[in-house]
């Protein structure tokens, strides 16, 4: 995997990722922060969370195929820059006590749509730039940028939240928008959407042309569940963003009111969950040959075993312990989803099945959101935490009796629509 890092381009790509993570995990922990302390609303911290959500679920289909044919790397500048301006008017809406839950929503509004943009197009510009054989280590890598920032992010922020203020916080996920933009601005990208073109029609045998008609943007839904592989991937994306988003949400009300920790401590146990992740992804690098439904399945069970610990303890060791498990485990299951929907996925369809996956994940994110945020408002943070730990497990066992999925992620490859499903197997597992 560290061969990978002796690419210019990735080098650049994988500061940006981890500057981008890294700040965002200061402003994941700030706005709900104040939120918390102006309201005492799981619900109403909740309900601010959607507005990120919204844009991308509804939209998320026309930009992937707007996407498609456009030059990825201008949309993901545009898109970083986009997303900078949006945290610093936060930001400055801060400095001057002006951060109404109006103004946050709307901001984080403009947010969402912009990491939408660049979403789609930093991921379908992926494979041109590394190749489909590099993907996992890519993804690996990417995932080693998340686990730094977890790592240390949750905590800095806490510390930054006690001693500065909540608007110096905020500044920093600002920053760290700008510094992507200026990593993205110096790779080495070349798009050429008439040769693109060309290839695409060469590789699929009485495939139609692309037109980039609105109706074409649904072959990524429609792909999302094409065969049984794509949609046992799609019930996997759910699984993940749901436990992502509620554990987030309800470790954060139940260590800041039920347990009342101050700022610096919720750190701490956030970045226990950093600790996890890159132990992951160290242990991803060492398994990856292994096959990946097992694997994954396995991985899954350690996840929900992280986040029965928390429902069952008010210790915070055990919470810390609990979320290393939980965000380690899942941390190597992202690796294994994003790899698996990459590798399977043609071509010709990478924009539009981003797209699509981005209206599940925002609308799972809703979903999670509202659901967590309503339960910890009424009933508490116990019972929704234990239905998450059991949807981990459920959709682990999924993985670990499906025998068919038993080669190395690397060895995966893209399969058509347009076959039969009897076909498709034969030649992802032959």
């Amino acid at each position: 995997m560290l061969n990978i890092f002796r690419d210019k381009n990735f080098r650049l790509l994988w500061l940006g990722q981890f500057l981008t993570i890294f700040g965002t995990r200061f402003s994941e922990l700030a706005l709900p922060w104040i939120v918390l302390n102006a309201t005492g609303s799981p619900l109403k911290v909740g309900l601010v969370i959607i507005c990120q959500h919204i844009g991308p679920m509804i939209l998320a289909v026309p930009v992937g195929n707007w996407v498609e044919n456009k030059n990825k790397k201008i949309v993901s500048l545009f898109a970083d820059f986009t997303q900078f301006l949006a945290v610093a008017i936060l930001v400055v809406a801060a400095f001057f006590d002006n951060l109404t839950l109006p103004i946050i929503g709307g901001l984080l509004f403009l947010l969402g749509m912009a990491s939408l943009f660049f979403r789609v197009a930093f991921n379908s510009m992926l494979p041109a730039v590394f190749g489909r054989e590099r993907l996992v280590d890519v993804h690996n890598s990417f995932e080693g940028a998340d686990a730094v920032s977890t790592l240390i992010g949750p905590l800095l922020a806490g510390l930054s939240i006690t001693f500065i203020g909540a608007a110096w916080t905020l500044s920093i996920d600002a920053l760290s928008f700008l510094l992507s933009f200026l990593t993205i601005l110096f790779i080495t990208y070349s798009f050429d959407p008439i040769e693109k073109e060309k290839k695409s029609q060469e590789s699929i045998e009485g495939s139609k042309k692309l037109k980039g008609s609105f109706l074409e943007a649904f072959d990524g839904i429609k792909y999302l569940l094409g065969n049984k592989i794509q949609r046992l991937l799609t019930l996997t994306q759910f699984t993940l963003y749901f436990s992502t988003i509620s554990v987030g949400l309800l470790v954060l009300v139940l260590t800041k009111q039920e347990l009342e920790l101050n700022a610096t401590l919720v750190g701490i146990v956030f970045s226990s969950a950093g600790l996890g992740n890159l132990l992951g992804v160290v242990v991803m690098a060492k398994v990856k040959q292994i096959g990946w439904g097992k694997l994954l399945g396995s991985i899954l069970m350690v996840s929900s075993l992280g986040v029965f610990l928390i429902t069952i303890s008010s210790s915070f060791v055990i919470f810390c312990i609990g979320m290393f498990f939980f965000d380690g485990a899942l941390s190597m299951a992202f690796v294994l989803y994003g790899t698996a929907r990459q590798s399977i996925t043609p071509d010709r369809l990478l924009a539009r099945v981003g797209s699509a996956g981005v209206i599940v994940s925002s609308g799972t994110i809703l979903f999670a959101t509202s659901v967590s945020s309503t339960l910890a408002e009424f009933i508490g943070t116990r019972i929704p935490l234990g239905i998450t730990s059991a949807l981990i497990f459920t959709t682990g066992i999924f993985y670990i009796f499906n025998r068919s999925l038993d080669k190395p992620i690397s060895k995966v490859e893209p399969i058509e629509l347009e076959k039969k499903k009897e076909e498709i197997l034969y030649e992802v597992y032959k």
